[in-house]
C-alpha cells in the first residue's frame, strides 16, 4: 500500500504473504494488474491521437478493413465502453493462447461475432474493447503492442519495475501469486496467470512504487501535452448524450465510503477516478483516490 500526500509518499508498506510458500508482500512485490491495464492501454492510444497517428471520431475500420465492415466503431467507443462488443465474448477470449500473433488471431475471431446492440447506444463493460484498442496500438506504430507500451508509457514514467513479461531480473522481488486456503492450515495456487499476456484489457505487472509513478502523471503530466489528461477523464457519453461513470478506461464519479468513526457512509470525496479490475485471492484490486480538499491520494495494492 501507498499512500500519497501532496505528491509524496507518507506511507508504504507490504500485508500479507505472496504466494503460498508464505513469502511476505513487500512494496517491491509485483502484482498482476489485470483490468487496470486497460487505463495504461487507453493512455497509449492517447498518445497516438496527439500524434496524429489516430483519430479519436474515426471509425476502426479506418486501421482494421478487416474488423467488422458493415459495422463502424469509432475508436473513442471503444475507450469508453460503448462500441456494443459483447462483455461475455470478452472474458471467454481471455482463454486464447498468446504468442507473437495471438492479439491479431484474437481479433479476427471477434470480427466474426455479432454486436449485443449499435455503437454508441450504451455502456457493456467487455475486454474486446481493450483487446481492439490494443491491435490499434500495434498496427498504428508497426512495433508489438508490449514494446510501444514499454517505451511509450513505462519508460517516460521511470516504471522500470513493469512490463507484460515477468522478468525476475527486471523486477525487484518474487511476483504475487493467485493462493487460496487448502483448508489445512496451507495455501495452494488458486490460478496461473500467462506470462505472455500482452494484450490490451490485462496482462501488466507492476509494483506499488512504480504504480505511483503512474498515479502522480494524473497530476503532473509528464507524457502528453496540456490537456490530455483532461481528455482522458471527460466523461462518455452515449448517442442520446447521456453521460457515463466512465472514461477512457476510468470508472468517474463520486463514491460513498465507509467511516469507522460515524459507522456510516460518507461521500466526501469528489473527482475520483478508478480502475477496474478483477477480483481474487493474491490478485491485484487498485483504487487511486483523490481527495480535492486535502490532496491525498491512496493506492492500495493486494
Amino acid at each position: 500500500m501507498a499512500v500519497v500526500r501532496d505528491g509524496e509518499i507518507v506511507h508504504l508498506a507490504g500485508y500479507g504473504i505472496a504466494n503460498p510458500a508464505g513469502d511476505p508482500v513487500t512494496p517491491q512485490t509485483p502484482f498482476l494488474l489485470a483490468s487496470l491495464s486497460k487505463s495504461m492501454t487507453s493512455v497509449a492510444v492517447m498518445q497516438l491521437v496527439e500524434q496524429g497517428l489516430v483519430e479519436l471520431d474515426a471509425p476502426i475500420q479506418d486501421y482494421l478493413p478487416w474488423f467488422m465492415p458493415d459495422t463502424p466503431i469509432t475508436v473513442r467507443q471503444l475507450l469508453n465502453q460503448t462500441s456494443g462488443l459483447d462483455e461475455l465474448d470478452g472474458y471467454e477470449r481471455n482463454l486464447d493462447p498468446g504468442g507473437p500473433d495471438g492479439l491479431e488471431q484474437s481479433i479476427r475471431r471477434l470480427a466474426e461475432t455479432e454486436l449485443n446492440r449499435p455503437p454508441g447506444s450504451a455502456f457493456e463493460y467487455s475486454n474486446s474493447n481493450a483487446d481492439t484498442l490494443g491491435l490499434l496500438i500495434q498496427t498504428a506504430t508497426g512495433q508489438p503492442y508490449g514494446d510501444t507500451m514499454a517505451a511509450n508509457v513505462f519508460a517516460p514514467l521511470g516504471m522500470t519495475h513493469t512490463g507484460y513479461h515477468y522478468d525476475p531480473a527486471r523486477t525487484a522481488g518474487d511476483l504475487a501469486v493467485g493462493h487460496v486456503s487448502d483448508g489445512q492450515g496451507k495455501y495452494r495456487i488458486r490460478r496461473v496467470d500467462r506470462d505472455a499476456d500482452e494484450f490490451g484489457y490485462g496482462g501488466i505487472h507492476t509494483t506499488v512504487e512504480d504504480l505511483y509513478l503512474w498515479d502522480q502523471n494524473f497530476y503532473t503530466s509528464r507524457i502528453g501535452t496540456e490537456g490530455f489528461n483532461a481528455l482522458m477523464l471527460t466523461q462518455g457519453t452515449n448517442n442520446n448524450g447521456t453521460k457515463l461513470g466512465y472514461a477512457f478506461g476510468l470508472d468517474i464519479g463520486d463514491h460513498l465510503l465507509w467511516d469507522d468513526m460515524t459507522r456510516n457512509y460518507t461521500s466526501h470525496l469528489r473527482d475520483e477516478l478508478f480502475g477496474r479490475a478483477g477480483v481474487g485471492p493474491a490478485d491485484v484490486q487498485v483504487a487511486e483516490i483523490y481527495d480535492e480538499t486535502t490532496a491525498t491520494t491512496t493506492v492500495p495494492l493486494g
